[in-house]
């Protein structure tokens, strides 16, 4: 009787299998006049993973927003849901309630959810930050977001989202602010949660990494439109449209012959400005005068779809686009040794208050006398996660934050970029302001004319037009307000430019347009790079040495082979470990 009963559980189960939870026909979005997705349609099941991935402006988070109704513009088209769905964000900072608990706020979401009581509540929240694997959880629930990491953020909103028990788990890009061990975590912990709970999982990504570890099926989406669909091998391995393709080689970080990167030309088409035809035919490489012109139909291939004339009807009718090779090897060579800056037993220490008065109880060692040097015209990574001092080192070297003790020699002040261009510009001046300024404060221009002059040069050599001088800052995309942010750097001339996680916030295809900006500007200018990032695919590619820094203490230093194929500490073998996990 007892088999009899499993197999009717599993035919049950079965048969729930077999139905959709999602269902999108024909969706279409609208931000007033402006249609920010066209013609989506897709099914998700339970107990499976469908990726949505694209660039920034390729309508993935606009999908999702749609489907939990929490879209600020109109939608057409058909949605059918069944169970349950909960929704984790990208920015858990800005998800949660600043003012309230964590356990204030899984309270809140349990009694909106379920029909407990107090104690009962009570125990079913600590449940929940116990299996989302977080310490100590009971002190937790007391805690409020700004004293979590933010890995412990990330998993206590996915706590606030499971506390529901749901059946679809939408996650718009939860990992993509995190360092790449906790990115690790987060990404299986949503795995062995889904596995448990069968529960469907529709994941929004840039970074087909994320991809290859997570997926079942994987919908590519560009300027608001599906342009591919398929297995995930079939779409990693086998790509039929040429934006998949460059998407994944971005996302991997592949050189060519001369071991430089390979980005997509130009950016996502802006809402209103799609051009006809094909909609990626400006920067395809394959492009045709059909292209430029006609709809492009969503051919039905290999159990999977693909809009693009390369094939029609089923057959192909150029040859494919190359499959990518995975391994990239490329090593920047050593510089000469010509110390440009040496820095001497550097320490940070800040003090820790308690009580109304502010007495200092205590003192944080956030940077422990470390000691490197950066040569001319090199580029010297920084790695560590979040915590390890990197940033705080860095902040020292350019004068933003006064040491503790220890000393650093350096010529001429060094120059600073920061991982959001966009706070680090004054949203009521122009770029153009922005850019001029710094070389009257320092008297590097006679005038003001001769200041635009200067500008302008620069900015062109950057890619830009004179057009731009009179923009603001929310005017440029995320990559254009990094590349001004560059620019308003080298305009000072520096001998070195301190990089801090530049690349972190970008999209994968535009940050191999920074990545090899940084070494042709390397060239161009000879200026040293101290490049800081938690990426190591990154560092891998652009520096020749590396300085691994752990709890305020560089724990081991090296060439870029020595660091990657003979790591000695530990922690460094951890780091690498979990970047290979991620596809390096």
């Amino acid at each position: 009787m007892r088999s009899h009963g499993t197999q009717a559980q599993s035919s049950s189960f079965m048969k729930e299998s077999s139905k959709p939870l999602l269902k999108v026909e024909n969706l279409e979005a609208f931000y007033g006049s402006l249609q920010a997705v066209k013609e989506i349609s897709f099914s998700l099941f339970p107990a499976t993973t469908l990726t949505l991935v694209g660039e920034s402006g390729s309508g993935k988070s606009t999908i999702a927003l749609s489907i939990v109704n929490a879209l600020e513009g109109a939608i057409k088209g058909k949605i059918e849901k069944r169970g349950k769905i909960a929704m984790i964000f990208q920015d858990p900072s800005s998800a949660l309630n600043p003012v309230y608990t964590i356990g204030w706020q899984l309270m809140e979401a349990i009694q909106l959810k379920l029909e407990l009581d107090e104690e009962a509540g009570y125990r079913r929240a600590i449940e929940s930050l116990k299996e989302v694997q977080l310490q100590q959880p009971e002190a937790i629930f007391e805690k409020y977001p700004h004293e979590l990491s933010g890995g412990q953020r990330q998993r206590a909103m996915i706590a606030m989202a499971l506390v529901g028990n749901p059946d679809l788990l939408i996650a718009d890009e939860p990992t993509t602010a995190l360092d790449v061990t906790v990115q690790i975590e987060i990404l299986k912990l949503i795995k062995r949660l889904q596995n448990e709970r069968h529960m469907a999982l529709l994941l929004i990504t840039h970074d087909m990494a994320v991809v290859e570890k997570m997926a079942d099926e994987v919908i590519v989406l560009y300027a608001g439109e599906k342009v591919e669909q398929g297995k995930v091998k079939d779409i990693l391995y086998r790509p039929k449209h040429p934006y998949t393709e460059a998407l994944i080689e971005a996302s991997f970080l592949e050189v060519d012959q001369e071991g430089r990167l390979s980005p997509i030309k130009g950016n996502v088409p802006s809402l209103g400005q799609e051009p006809t035809g094909c909609r990626f035919h400006p920067r395809c490489p394959h492009v045709f005068e059909t292209c430029k012109q006609e709809k492009v139909p969503l051919y039905s291939i290999d159990k999977g779809s693909v809009r693009c004339f390369l094939f029609e009807g089923g057959i192909k009718r150029i040859d494919q686009p190359g499959i990518f090779k995975r391994e990239t090897n490329f090593f920047q060579p050593q510089s000469e040794i010509d110390p440009l800056l040496t820095v001497d037993r550097l320490t940070k220490k800040f003090p820790l208050y308690h009580g109304a008065f502010r007495r200092v109880e205590n003192y944080l060692e956030a940077v422990s006398e470390v000691s490197f040097q950066v040569n001319k015209n090199e580029v010297l990574g920084i790695v560590g996660e979040s915590g390890s001092g990197k940033t705080t080192l860095g902040k020292m070297i350019a004068g933003l934050i006064e040491p503790t003790s220890g000393s650093f020699t350096l010529k001429k002040p060094a120059q600073m970029i920061f991982q959001d261009p966009g706070a680090a510009m004054n949203p009521r001046h122009t770029v153009g302001q922005a850019l001029v300024e710094p070389l009257i404060y320092h008297k590097l221009a006679k005038n003001l004319d001769e200041a635009v002059e200067k500008a302008l040069s620069l900015a062109k050599k950057m890619g830009f037009d004179s057009q731009f001088y009179n923009r603001y800052p929310h005017e440029f995309s995320l990559g254009q307000k990094q590349r001004l942010a560059i620019c308003r750097s080298l305009l000072l001339n520096p001998e070195l430019i301190i990089c801090d996680e530049p690349v972190s916030a970008l999209d994968v295809s535009v940050q191999a347009q920074i990545l090899n900006l940084f070494l042709e500007l390397k060239s161009m200018f000879s200026t040293s790079l101290l490049f800081i990032s938690h990426d190591l695919s990154v560092v891998k590619y652009l520096c020749s040495r590396v300085l691994v820094m752990k709890s305020g203490k560089i724990v081991e230093a090296g060439t870029v082979q020595e660091i990657f194929e003979n790591p000695q500490d530990e922690y460094t073998k951890h780091l690498i470990a979990g970047a290979r996990y991620h596809g390096l």
